[in-house]
C-alpha cells in the first residue's frame, strides 16, 4: 500500500473536459476548424502528462475546402465520443484539441500512461472502421502543439 502520492501522480483537481473553443482559420493555405479545450490552459506542460497523441482520421467525402462532409462529421463525432471514454477516464488521458483541414480530422490527446493509450488504442483499432485512421504518439513535455494550437 502506498502511503503517499509523488506530485506528478497527483490527480488535477480542474476542470479537463473544457471549456472548448471553436476558431476558423487557414493552415498552409487550406481552410481548418480548430476546437480547443481551453480547460486545459492552466495546466499545459502539466509533467504527469509528457506524451502527445495525434489520431488522425481520413474524410471520406471531404466538402470543396477539404472539411468534412456531413456523413463524415457524423462517423468522426461517433469516434470522438468512443476516444473520450475510452481514454480520458481517471484522467489518464486529457483531451486537448480536435483539427479539422485538408482532408482530415485529428484528435490530440496528453497522455500519463503511453502503453495503457497504446493497448486501448490497438484493442479500438482491430475492428473495421469506416474510415482511414493513423495514430501517432511523440514526446511533447512541455506541450508545444497545445501552446501553438493556442497562440
Amino acid at each position: 500500500m502506498r502511503l503517499f502520492r509523488p506530485a506528478n501522480d497527483a490527480p488535477i483537481t480542474a476542470d479537463t473536459t473544457g471549456p472548448w473553443s471553436v476558431t476558423r482559420a487557414e493552415y498552409d493555405g487550406k481552410a481548418m476548424i480548430l476546437r480547443l479545450n481551453d480547460g486545459l490552459r492552466d495546466i499545459a506542460g502539466h509533467r504527469r502528462y509528457p506524451m502527445q497523441a495525434g489520431i488522425a482520421i481520413q474524410c471520406n467525402t471531404p466538402d470543396e475546402h477539404g472539411l468534412p462532409s456531413p456523413r463524415d462529421t457524423a462517423a468522426f463525432d461517433a469516434f470522438e465520443d468512443q476516444f473520450e471514454q475510452l481514454f480520458c477516464e481517471g484522467q489518464s488521458a486529457l483531451f486537448a484539441a480536435v483539427i479539422s483541414t485538408n482532408g482530415m480530422r485529428e484528435f490530440v490527446f496528453y497522455l500519463s500512461d503511453e502503453s495503457r493509450f497504446r493497448a486501448q488504442f490497438r484493442a479500438w483499432a482491430e475492428t473495421p472502421k469506416s474510415h482511414r485512421i493513423q495514430m501517432i504518439l511523440r514526446r511533447d513535455p512541455s506541450w508545444s502543439v497545445y501552446r501553438k494550437l493556442r497562440s
